[in-house]
């Protein structure tokens, strides 16, 4: 009896050089791109409805669905050493779980420059005055 494998129709790899201590070029990720069904989901989620952990939530088992596998150097205490990466290792920091799902979704930024978008534009003031007139003067030349 043979053992059934899983077939992946597309496969994407995620380079993880620099991504924490001694990952360099031997590790990666392979996850799954997402599909239209996938990019409508995300497109019809109501975000601003979703507290921040419903929104966390969403990422992580967005970003678990589409993990398939990979390799990493992971830490005993004494050494690192080149292992098979798990769902769990994928989801080890935020920065690693950003980085998939921008991968995956097929978006081509850095999450942490995203980030700090948010959160000048959470900063802005929304009681600004518009000193902005608009101009009829050239109407006016006729």
């Amino acid at each position: 009896m043979t053992s059934a494998t899983k077939r992946y129709a597309t496969v994407k790899r995620v380079e993880l050089k620099g991504q924490s201590e001694q990952w360099d070029e031997t590790c990666y990720a392979y996850v799954m791109p997402a599909s239209y069904a996938d990019n409508r989901a995300t497109l019809e989620l109501k975000v601003e409805s979703l507290s921040q952990k419903q929104q966390i939530e969403y990422q992580e088992e967005f970003v678990a669905s589409h993990f398939i596998s990979g390799r990493i150097k992971a830490f005993d205490g004494e050494k690192f050493e080149l292992t098979d990466m798990t769902l769990e290792d994928a989801a080890s920091s935020q920065a690693l779980s950003d980085l998939l799902y921008s991968e995956i979704m097929g978006f081509d930024l850095d999450p942490k420059a995203t980030r700090k978008a948010v959160i000048e534009n959470a900063l802005q003031k929304t009681d600004k005055i518009n000193t902005e007139t608009t101009s009829s003067e050239g109407s006016l030349q006729e």
